[in-house]
């Protein structure tokens, strides 16, 4: 049993184990106050609670299980709360004993299958908590220790279980169906709802509670459900084999219920979708008993035994069942079941909705969050009151601090201080401009829309000008002019198109191409991907695709300074376009690392593709290598070629340093939940210090620091707060809290390093793993922010530090190389990860940019 609560401890969203203790607080810049969304507890219970494991026989699904605890819990009269699997937690104790619940009949089963149903439930008291070591913790007397972590587990599943009776529990969210949806493509809506979850903060418990937005299946029918999916789908004409395959992909994630019957309701799982339509899917049917079988169709069928006349008969039927056991049913005798959760990847269109929905101002976020909380009912809820706890009625109104803007290097020996995170090049030049001297242009419009001239024109006008003020040169050998060609809009055709425009651009210029331009109609990730695996492995040439619509809008300078950031870095000598100057923080040489895991999609058979990027120069962030790796098991999040993917790095990195080693390594490491940081820590930490053992880098110093962009702590300006946000109602960029809503005492603090375009601004939190420096906390606040004013792409800073942001887009590229390898096109080389390699002609170049 004790083996069972650990493995739900280590699964656990709260920090596991303790790590490096809080230096001190920071004092560096404007003092003010913010409101985050917590809600403080009045009172922390230092009661004994008991922990009791649930076995329930027969063994029930998950929508039973919630009946049968019900009535489990009206039958004992008792005040328990229930995680809805295993775990039960009680303030008094629980009599031992087995206990026989009978629910009564379904009402939704045929009437010969509606009897009632026992079920035995046993509670075996696991081991008794004592509150007051909670209390003992946060105020920062006690180290945490599985105990604790018991008692915050209970306290969270103490609030969650009254909303799980009434609302849609979807992990730490809930979902009222009242909540008027907004309709998304392809048969879903965006349901929102809330986020809530207890948290230790530095001497209190509190509640974060945030607002929560996700994708369901809308409830209507499966008929009307495939018009949603198949716009162009007329019912009485059948399904065309082009579109069978997405909607049979959505339709077997659902969970569907038979309408035919008047006497009942059944549910089922569909399997796959028939090839023929109803009228012509056959079977053997047997009219009575000592009858003769002969065949009959579906639609056949339902006529002669229900009565029913298919007004769709050549739809095909859901196949629905068991794989042992299966039957045939009509679309339309068919409807989605409610309270489904879409568990796949939105496509971009549905994202972008999801966006507009879901981005409110802060202003508009912190009411929602306000009206959310009351509609908790918290001084109402009998389980609070069981166990003693109170929690206040208003947000908690937490210290934070504005810190300054770092001064940006630029070329020509200037430097520029930015505004709220943001600043304007002008006539600045980028500090290492690149020379191009060979470009071809590939487009994949159509030439009505985007003649020969108007493109040469569009590239002197808007690319060579711009690039012109910004100290980049695009001078063609003898001033010949770039090649364009012309191509179709199709991914299978892309690859020829970019060896014919290489190969020309070659001839042109009598030189390796330096760049590609790719002028596009529209957005198209299947093109997209395409690109960049023939432009990244094949023929190893950096690549930049242009959208036609943001090419010819009128006044577009933001946009070609834009682009021409990304070209600089990928084809400079120096990769960086702007650096921190005269940075008191790069005194010692120092190797900046970031790592980053990205997971295939739900449902998808892709592998996870771990990253690692490091910067090559010791004291400046100029220039960055790469190393991709495919993780061993779809979903692992700690790397298991950390050691390999380090040293490849720092060989790289000593190449350029005349072999001295760094005296400091700063790892960045993203995508990490609390359950997991020890064991991150545990791996990562312990394969960077043996890389640096075995090559002699003793002296080298190690700090391992975590960023997390997935939480649901914000912050707000407060009422009293003067000169603290922005025109759009956000906090201002470098605004830093590491009390009262921070850890007790490990080292972590938030920071928002970035100016919000739109919606609210979320802080990126930091939680140091390990750390031989011993920094200061002012000073790893201060660098860090100093950093994310260093990303290449854009005269911003950035939500987190560049090097964790490289490491996520190179994991993107390598997912667009594997997509680009299943199209059919030649890998140009697969390594033994089992990701394509990059081109050797890339390997000082920032391609992923």
């Amino acid at each position: 049993m004790m083996r069972l609560v650990q493995q739900r401890l280590a699964t656990a969203p709260y920090i596991t184990k303790s790590f490096v203790p809080r230096p001190g607080f920071g004092k560096a810049g404007i003092r003010t106050k913010v409101i985050a969304n917590h809600f403080k507890f009045t009172k922390i219970p230092t009661k004994t609670i008991y922990h009791y494991d649930v076995v329930v026989n027969p063994e029930p699904s998950k929508m039973v299980m919630a009946k049968v605890w019900n009535q489990w819990e009206a039958q004992a009269n008792a005040v328990v709360v229930f995680d809805g699997v295993k775990n039960a937690y009680s303030s008094h104790v629980v009599l031992p004993g087995e206990v026989t619940v009978t629910l009564p009949p379904n009402p939704d089963a045929p009437p010969t299958r509606r009897v009632p149903k026992d079920f035995k439930v046993t509670l075996t008291k696991v081991k008794e908590l004592n509150l007051a070591e909670l209390d003992a913790y946060v105020a920062g007397k006690v180290k945490i220790n599985e105990h604790i972590l018991a008692c915050i587990q209970a306290m969270d599943i103490v609030f969650r279980h009254l909303a799980c009776k009434t609302m849609v529990a979807v992990g730490r969210n809930f979902f009222a169906r009242s909540c008027n949806p907004t309709p998304l493509s392809d048969g879903l809506e965006l349901w929102s709802g809330l986020f809530q979850s207890v948290r230790p903060g530095h001497s209190v418990m509190t509640l974060n509670v945030d607002t929560a937005y996700t994708a369901f299946y809308q409830a209507v029918p499966v008929v009307q459900f495939a018009c949603k999916v198949n716009p162009q789908l007329v019912p009485n004409q059948g399904l065309i084999p082009r579109d069978r395959f997405k909607l049979e992909l959505l339709l077997r994630q659902v969970v569907t219920v038979a309408t035919h019957r008047r006497d009942s309701k059944l549910r089922y799982r569909v399997l796959r979708l028939t090839l023929e339509g109803a009228d012509k899917c056959m079977f053997m049917y047997t009219p009575a008993e000592g009858g003769v079988p002969q065949p009959l169709s579906v639609a056949q069928y339902f006529k002669t035994k229900y009565g029913i006349l298919l007004q769709y008969p050549k739809l095909p039927c859901l196949v629905v069942g068991t794989p042992e056991k299966s039957v045939m049913l009509p679309m339309e005798c068919a409807t989605i079941a409610p309270d489904q959760k879409f568990r796949g990847k939105l496509d971009e269109y549905q994202t972008a909705e999801m966006i507009r929905t879901a981005a409110k101002p802060p202003v508009a976020r912190q009411a929602e969050i306000m009206h959310l909380f009351a509609s908790l009912r918290l001084r109402e809820n009998r389980y609070l009151q069981a166990f003693g706890i109170e929690v206040e009625g208003q947000p908690m109104a937490v210290d934070a601090r504005i810190l300054a803007a770092p001064e940006m290097a630029v070329g020509r020996g200037r430097c520029v201080v930015a505004g709220n995170g943001v600043w304007q090049m002008g006539n600045q030049h980028v500090a290492n401009p690149a020379r191009i001297t060979a470009l071809g242009v590939l487009s994949f419009c159509d030439t009505q829309r985007a003649s020969e001239g108007q493109i040469t024109g569009w590239m002197q006008d808007g690319l060579s000008k711009t690039a012109e003020g910004m100290g980049i040169m695009f001078s063609p050998v003898d001033n010949k002019k770039a090649p364009i060609r012309f191509a179709r809009n199709n991914p299978g055709d892309a690859e020829a198109a970019l060896r014919a425009v290489y190969q020309e651009t070659e001839n042109t210029f009598n030189q390796v191409p330096q760049l590609i331009v790719c002028l596009m109609p529209g957005k198209s990730a299947a093109m997209y991907a395409k690109i960049k695996h023939i432009g990244d492995t094949v023929l190893g040439v950096p690549t930049q695709c242009l959208l036609l619509n943001k090419v010819t809008k009128p006044g577009n300078k933001q946009y070609w300074s834009n682009v021409l950031l990304k070209i600089n870095a990928k084809v400079s000598g120096a990769y960086i376009n702007f650096r921190l100057a005269q940075s008191r923080f790069f005194t010692e040489s120092t190797m900046l690392v970031g790592a980053d895991v990205t997971h295939p999609a739900p449902g998808t058979d892709q592998p996870s593709i771990a990253c690692m990027v490091a910067s090559l120069t010791s004291h400046s962030a100029d220039r960055y290598a790469t190393v991709t790796r495919k993780q061993p098991r779809s979903r692992q999040e700690e790397l298991s070629d950390c050691a390999e993917m380090f040293e490849q790095l720092l060989h790289a990195y000593l190449a350029k340093s005349n072999q001295l080693f760094p005296k400091r390594v700063l790892f960045y490491r993203d995508g990490v939940s609390e359950g997991q940081f020890a064991a991150v820590n545990d791996i990562e930490v312990r394969a960077i210090k043996g890389v640096l053992d075995r090559l002699g880098a003793r002296e080298t110093k190690l700090t391992f620091i975590v960023m997390q962009k997935r939480h649901h702590t914000r912050f707000f300006a407060d009422k009293m707060g003067q000169g603290t946000t922005d025109k759009t109602g956000n906090l201002k960029a470098g605004t830093v809290v590491d009390r009262d809503v921070t850890d007790p005492a490990n080292f972590d603090f938030f920071l928002q390093s970035h100016a919000a375009v739109q919606g609210t601004a979320r802080p990126t939190r930091y939680v140091v793993l390990h750390d031989e420096v011993q920094w200061t906390a002012d000073d790893l606040q201060q660098f860090t922010y100093h950093l994310c004013y260093t990303y290449a792409r854009c005269t911003r800073s950035v939500s987190v530090v560049p090097p964790a942001f490289y490491a996520h887009l190179a994991c993107s590229r390598a997912r667009h190389h594997l997509a680009g390898r299943a199209a059919g096109s030649a890998p140009g080389g697969v390594g033994s990860a089992g990701i394509p390699m990059v081109s050797d002609k890339l390997e000082e170049s920032m391609y992923f940019m």
